[in-house]
This record gives structure tokens, sequence and C-alpha cells, in this order.
């Protein structure tokens, strides 16, 4: 059987390397170059979010930019969502092209977001606005790293309302006077 395949035998210090030795070299470096490639996207750094501070919201409605990196793999998408009284509803989101040898090249990107609390059917007081950022990472498998973050958000609808708490006030001219109040 090695007949046929002595021309493409190599001499090697005076011994003969077969077909069987170069196939195992060659297997040999795809196999340290895999591993390479697979130690360099399995990174383990999920996403980072990052918010311009404590979010809140009125009447008016308002857009927040929210800044989102991955400096390893590069971003895979975004989703961010809010819960409101119908339930969670998703308010921006956005997905990065890319590929599982590549990565998307995209290491950070500002997302804007917008809140309107009518709209969004949001109740008086404090809720959570979900952020969820995926890399390429191949650490996860299919996946990718990632990120679930979870920002307090302040809904803040009613004006505030000022009452006078005292009901008789004497001034004099060229006098002072006090006025007693709450606001609520």
């Amino acid at each position: 059987s090695f007949g046929r395949l002595r021309p493409f035998a190599v001499h090697f210090r005076g011994g003969l390397v077969g077909m069987r030795a170069i196939l195992l070299v060659i297997l040999g470096l795809v196999v340290v170059a895999g591993g390479g490639l697979a130690l360099f996207r399995c990174e383990g750094s999920p996403p980072v979010v990052e918010s311009p501070g404590p979010l809140a919201v009125g009447r008016t409605p308002r857009t927040v930019t929210l800044t989102v990196s991955d400096e390893g793999s590069g971003l895979r998408d975004v989703k961010i969502s809010v819960a409101g009284k119908d339930g969670e509803r998703v308010v921006a989101g956005r997905e990065f092209g890319g590929g599982w040898l590549s990565g998307s090249g995209v290491s950070r990107d500002a997302i804007e977001v917008p809140l309107d609390a009518k709209a969004l059917g949001l109740v008086e007081g404090e809720t959570k606005l979900e952020v969820v950022a995926r890399d390429w990472s191949w650490r996860a498998l299919t996946g990718g790293g990632q990120t679930v973050t979870e920002l307090p958000l302040v809904v803040d609808t009613k004006p505030p309302r000022l009452s006078v708490e005292n009901t008789q006030t004497y001034l004099q001219r060229g006098g002072s006077g006090v006025a007693v109040y709450q606001v609520s």
C-alpha cells in the first residue's frame, strides 16, 4: 500500500517519513491554530452598560442615552425594556452584524432610549429599565457573553401641590409677615 505513496514520501535523516507523519503534523498545526482561536474568542468579559445618572421621567417625554461597550469580541445585540402596568415593553434595541469568527467590530455604541410615561403605560412611582446586552464571545457557546442590567427609573407625572397651612395673617405696614406652607 505504501508503494504508491513512495513518490510523496520525504527523506528525513536517512529515514523515510510517510504520509501519516505529514498528516499528523498538519493535524497538529490545525489543532494548535484552532486552540489559539478558541482561546482568543472565548474571552470572559461581558458587555458593560453605562447610564448618565439617576433616570426619571415626568409628564413630558424625554430621551435618555445609554452607552453599551464590549472591548473583546464586539457587541452582538442590545434590548432595552421597561415594566409598565400592561407588562414589559421593549423601548429600544439594536442588532450588530458579525459572525462567529470575526465578531462584530463594534466595541462601543450609544443608544437613545425614548421614554414617554403615558405612551408606555407607566404608573407613578419607581420601576426598572432593563438592559440586556450580548457579545460575540464563544464562552457561552451559542449565546455569547450576556449582561442584564436593571436601572431604577422614577416616574413622577403629578405636579407638586402647594397648600397654605396658616389661616390668619396679620400684617402691618412696614412690618414683616410669616406664611406657613406645605409642598406635596
